[in-house]
């Protein structure tokens, strides 16, 4: 018994002969481009949906040279808050732009890591990368992109021609953070904070720098812990500072999941917060909320500056270059975890 013939999926030509017009119609009719009579456009698409035909945009596209995916590169290691703002601030504004998303994991920029990342644009899985922290600041990921002439647009970082930039004025809000804590009486201001080589870092003790100075200050007296941007560093730091010879009233955590370890780390060890101890975080995350006392902190917006970065991609992609870096405002937040020295 013969076997029954496959059905196969309707083409352009099919849709052309069932409506009596050429197939260059057809596609201006289906692609809306140009200019076809409405008696003619109406025939197509009744033709069209008759006989099922979709284009296939995918498929367009490629030919193109085009995969309308934007790429966000993330670090393996990192505050799952802050990328999952990321992720979802670059999502929700790449999609209102007919874009898609694909995030890119990595824990180091070498070997096939790095291979795996230029081969995103490469093979035409992206049309561009936008870059977060570490990889907004890796001078051979940026050297390479620069070489290849990837479209790409970083989250913070330096300040680098060439390079564009979505970023927020870190150095005015730990500035802000650090002369509220001044002004409530506290002097022995310790900080927590990630790895000092990172720009974030760099920015952030500035302020803390600038407003100690300003108030006649040793800002470098301490003690002060720079590990990672981690709870378990909040948490580790807490105790190390606060065990010290001269322990501070105050501890300026430069992001807020660095200051919830430390606000648990002074929940065990029976110290008052903030009656014995302020804490003072950086970021307003949705943490800041839901810890106890609620956490002082500067407002990072995260999710708006990866939709910035997604609107920069996109202008870069489709009108040419972006000139300019966007500089967003970090404002002082008061909250419950700030306070007068106990007894002053």
């Amino acid at each position: 018994m013969p076997r029954p013939r496959r059905r196969t999926a309707p083409t352009i030509v099919d849709v052309a002969s069932a409506s009596g017009v050429s197939m260059k119609t057809v596609s201006r009719v289906l692609n809306k481009e140009g200019v076809v009579r409405e008696e003619t456009a109406a025939k197509v698409k009744e033709a069209a949906a008759a006989l099922g035909y979709t284009l296939n945009l995918s498929a367009q596209r490629l030919a193109r040279g085009r995969s309308h995916n934007l790429g966000i590169l993330l670090v393996a290691r990192s505050n799952w808050q802050r990328t999952a703002e990321l992720v979802s601030g670059a999502l929700n504004r790449s999609q209102a732009l007919g874009y898609g998303l694909v995030p890119h994991v990595i824990a180091a920029y070498d070997g096939a890591e790095r291979e795996a990342v230029l081969a995103l644009k490469a093979r035409k899985a992206v049309d561009g990368l936008i870059l977060t922290v570490p990889w907004s600041e890796n001078a051979r990921l940026l050297e390479d992109l620069a070489i290849r002439g990837v479209p790409h647009v970083r989250i913070s970082g330096p300040i680098i021609p060439g390079h564009v930039t979505a970023h927020s004025n870190d150095e005015a809000g730990v500035y802000s953070l650090t002369r509220h804590l001044l002004q409530l009486g506290h002097q022995r201001i310790s900080v927590i904070a990630g790895q000092r080589f990172l720009n974030v870092t760099k920015e952030r003790f500035a302020g803390y720098n600038r407003a100690m100075g300003e108030a006649g200050l040793n800002p470098d007296a301490g003690p002060h812990v720079f590990e990672d941007y981690l709870f378990g560093t909040g948490y580790r730091g807490a105790r190390a500072v606060l065990k010290s010879e001269y322990p501070p009233t105050a501890l300026l955590c430069f992001t807020d999941i660095l200051a919830a370890g430390a606000i648990r780390r002074c929940h065990e060890m029976k110290i008052a917060i903030p009656g014995k101890v302020s804490i003072a975080g950086m970021g307003d995350s949705s943490i800041a909320e839901m810890i106890w006392p609620t956490l002082t902190t500067a407002t990072v917006p995260t999710s708006e500056l990866a939709a910035r970065a997604v609107d920069m991609l996109v202008t870069n992609l489709e009108q040419g270059p972006e000139a300019g870096d966007v500089i967003l405002d970090a404002p002082l937040v008061v909250r419950a975890s700030t306070g007068p020295i106990e007894g002053k």
